[in-house]
């Protein structure tokens, strides 16, 4: 699930080429994943939200993992509201895998959300958010957290 599209800036540190510029980041990777692993994951061109709006495809109910890899404070809270609420379409999430870095650090952390299905579970795995709470602070700004602009993670690794 993504709205974006590749820029020349996403060829230099993520999995795109000349090619896919001008396409949907979600769709050329679910694409290539299906392609290598003969699976038939479907993606959607839009935003994740908290609340759907803007998804019609009304599979809620099968999504048992979500891989996030984003670049600000503010998705990682509306998506660590969405996968713990008691109600609403994201609660049936099994497993959060969430992805990032900057230029001193980085995280790969898989954890179950605190919502119907695991709540009960004494093992459960907490997530990103409960292990690093201030990667979805907001009034902290947005400053440290990676980016996915080429240019400015260049420039950061010079200094």
């Amino acid at each position: 699930m993504d709205g974006d599209i590749v820029s020349p800036t996403n060829c230099v540190r993520q999995p795109f080429g000349v090619a896919d510029i001008g396409h949907n980041k979600a769709t050329i990777l679910v694409n290539r994943v299906n392609l290598f692993h003969g699976l038939s994951w479907r993606s959607e061109e839009v935003f994740f939200s908290r609340d759907r709006k803007n998804n019609s495809s009304g599979y809620d109910n099968t999504i048992n993992v979500v891989i996030s890899c984003v670049d600000t404070r503010a998705a990682r809270a509306e998506m660590h509201e969405a996968f713990n609420s008691k109600g609403g379409p994201w609660r049936h999430v099994r497993y959060w895998l969430d992805i990032g870095n900057n230029a001193s650090n980085g995280q790969f952390v898989l954890g179950q959300p605190l919502n119907d299905f695991n709540r009960q579970s004494r093992t459960r795995l907490r997530t990103v958010t409960e292990l690093f709470p201030s990667i979805m602070d907001t009034p902290q700004g947005e400053g440290p957290l990676p980016s996915c602009s080429a240019v400015e993670a260049l420039e950061r690794q010079l200094y």
